[in-house]
């Protein structure tokens, strides 16, 4: 490129280079000479005619609400007064740094070392700002990536690169044509951005990658582990919505990386618009959520942030009852914030917590047992046997009676027997032996017949009482089932209470065994420290050279991402275990990332007399003040767990018991009005 000392702006105004500041694929940037607060871009190759026309068009465009949020050409440069478009004034952005070394945690702890979460979520809310800030002027930027958003100490955002943005201005239309993979929509992945007219929807999809990177410690919400078979690269994951974090990822086959914060650590709304943001359904034109919409939640979300009482650089959403950046440690994860009150953290020994006390409470309340018995009746006075029905009162039974002449032909037959003998032969007297025998046993059964006929009534009773008697009998069988059926619940609940405290019990003891081993523990990982100075010191050599600057042989932008993903930044988080966890790295890329950290670490000098760093030894310190302080909450918890088990079980078993009372009640009723029923039937045959 030849260089132009001297070039003029479309007024004809002289502007005067200054030394070249940076130095890109598209051009070069330099000083002005006289305006500190302006750049000049100068194009390697001039811009062809209809990108010129759209750098006049957005000079032309320039309104201070622009400026505000974006790098926005301001002046065309021109060889000579009225000459062609050889580049353009823009004000110059200092002090602030591309976006992505503020989420990725390698970077932040060196160039943001001060910023919590509440930074990241106001540099989300200051990037819709700017977002919208375009949108409603009718421009989209289309190129969204992690380069062209710069942001400053105070978390104020500005959007570079404004010349590639697509441009509606005066009634002409000036597509972008460019675009990133990673920032780019599932519907326009893999196609060719020429001749695409990119519409807000897609700005919006960029827009909310961006926002899930600041809340998310920079990982992808489309990078995560994939649990089929074969291969899912990242590209293929956005177009497969295939949205790692969301509700429907096990069903989508990924999930979050290792060490990952999760959707439930942010409250409803924010996660209602990740998922309008990156469902299946977000393709429909406008469905995404608008920078509007997240410049609404993010603020309110900020308002609301609670302050871990450990860690005061740790704020987390107020819905939450505990710290999710100190859940993350306590499980082996990074330190994503450094402490900003490391000198005056308490030491992992000191604690008003004493365990043996507290063990002492646990084992008063392990004492408390549920017991049944079956309940007595209310009172026996009260068991008076229901009446028998009117129709089922037995009438008084009445004496057999013989018929008058019956006695006198019995007695007739007796006295005439022995004169029948002695006056005619023996067959004669048999004959008339016979005939009065005869004649008296047919007086007998007359008696007999018209005796029946007087006790029918009788009979009728017992027909009623035996129907009574089987109706009270079907009533006893049916409260006696009722109460076995009742008694086997309560039986069954006493017994899955009893296995709720048994567990409750072991987890309890668990945790007690755990924090007695803690002093111990801490000691060992101490000593540890100082044993592993010199792996110590290689790891700080190894975190200071990314992976961003190494320019490896295929690890693009997309690559890079993914790695970040799952916390992959320096040559110090290499290994191949690591790697082996990162979709689309085969064997050889691995190879390749290992042997550039082993061409690292072999420039590496250990320095015998330089001791563990102090900000390992506050760290190891914080993460057993975490881990001490998770586990009493957590016994404190289950105490009083343990505590309320006994109150509601008694509580939930108090209807069943009354519910017994009571049918133990009917119960000796039904029994009393059995038997009497079973008594009059017995009198009745008597």
């Amino acid at each position: 490129m030849k260089h132009h000392p001297q070039l003029y702006n479309q007024d004809g105004v002289k502007i005067v280079l200054g030394p070249e500041l940076g130095r890109g694929g598209e051009g070069v940037v330099f000083e002005v000479v006289g305006q500190p607060s302006v750049v000049a871009k100068v194009y390697l190759n001039p811009p062809a005619a209809r990108k010129a026309e759209k750098l006049r068009s957005m000079v032309r465009a320039a309104i201070p609400e622009l400026l505000g949020v974006a790098a926005w050409p301001t002046a065309t440069l021109h060889s000579w007064p009225g000459g062609d478009v050889l580049g353009l004034l823009m004000a110059r952005v200092s002090n602030h740094e591309e976006v992505h070394k503020l989420y990725s945690p390698a970077h932040r702890t060196q160039i943001f070392p001060g910023a919590d979460w509440t930074f990241l979520i106001r540099t989300a809310c200051n990037c819709a700002i700017a977002f919208d800030t375009l949108h409603q002027r009718g421009h989209i930027i289309g190129d969204v990536n992690q380069s062209n958003v710069l942001v400053s100490n105070k978390a104020t955002v500005v959007l570079i690169d404004c010349d590639s943005f697509e441009i509606t201005s005066a009634g002409q239309h000036f597509p972008c044509e460019v675009g990133v993979p990673l920032y780019t929509p599932p519907e326009l992945q893999g196609q060719s951005f020429r001749g695409v007219n990119r519409t807000v929807n897609h700005d919006r999809f960029g827009l909310a990658v961006l926002i899930f990177h600041l809340l998310f410690m920079g990982r992808h919400p489309f990078s995560g582990r994939y649990l089929g078979k074969g291969d899912m690269p990242l590209e293929r994951a956005i177009q497969e919505f295939r949205f790692a974090f969301g509700n429907a990822a096990a069903s989508l086959q990924v999930a979050p990386p290792p060490n990952s914060l999760t959707m439930a650590a942010i409250p409803n709304t924010i996660r209602a618009l990740f998922h309008r943001a990156f469902d299946v359904t977000s393709k429909s034109p406008g469905a995404r959520p608008s920078a509007a919409e997240w410049m609404g939640e993010l603020t309110s979300f900020e308002r609301q942030l609670s302050q871990c009482s450990l860690e005061p650089n740790h704020r987390y959403s107020s819905h939450l009852t505990t710290c999710p950046w100190c859940a993350l440690i306590i499980g082996g994860g990074p330190t994503f914030f450094l402490s900003v009150t490391a000198n005056s953290l308490p030491v992992a020994g000191q604690s008003t917590f004493e365990i043996h006390v507290f063990w002492a409470s646990v084992e008063r309340t392990s004492r408390l047992k549920l017991s049944y018995s079956r309940p007595a009746i209310f009172s026996q006075t009260s068991i008076r046997p229901a009446a028998l029905p009117d129709s089922a009162i037995v009438p008084e039974k009445v004496p057999f009676e013989r018929l008058p002449f019956q006695p006198i032909a019995l007695w007739i037959t007796i006295i005439s027997i022995p004169f029948a003998f002695s006056a005619v032969t023996l067959p004669f007297a048999v004959a008339i032996f016979v005939t009065f025998a005869i004649f008296w046993m047919a007086c007998e059964v007359l008696a007999i017949q018209q005796n029946k006929e007087r006790n029918s009534e009788r009979e009728a009773v017992r027909e009623v009482l035996d129907s009574e008697h089987h109706r009270r009998r079907d009533v006893l069988e049916k409260i006696r089932d009722q109460i076995t059926k009742v008694e086997a619940r309560i039986l069954g609940s006493i017994q899955d209470i009893e296995s709720s405290r048994i567990r409750m019990l072991e987890d309890l003891n668990k945790l007690r065994v755990k924090y007695e081993k803690l002093d111990g523990d801490r000691k060992a990982e101490r000593l540890s420290l100082e044993k592993a100075k010199e792996q110590i010191q290689l790891q700080q050599f190894l975190q200071k050279h990314f992976i961003s600057q190494a320019k490896l042989p295929g690890i693009g932008a997309v690559r890079q991402a993914q790695l970040e993903s799952f916390g992959i930044e320096t040559a110090a988080h290499i290994s191949k275990q690591a790697l082996s966890f990162v979709p689309g790295f085969g064997p050889k890329m691995i190879e390749v990332l290992v042997e550039w950290r082993s061409s690292i670490a072999r420039q590496f000098h250990f320095n015998v007399s330089v001791g563990v760093p102090q900000s390992l030894i506050i760290d190891l310190e914080r993460k057993y003040v975490s881990i001490r302080r998770d586990i009493e909450t957590r016994l404190k918890l289950g105490l009083s767990e343990l505590n309320s088990l006994h109150s509601k079980a008694e509580s939930q078993m108090r209807p069943f018991r009354k519910t017994i009372e009571v049918l133990v009640h009917e119960f000796a009723q039904a029994e009393s009005d059995f038997t009497l029923s079973d008594s009059a039937r017995f009198a009745c045959d008597n």
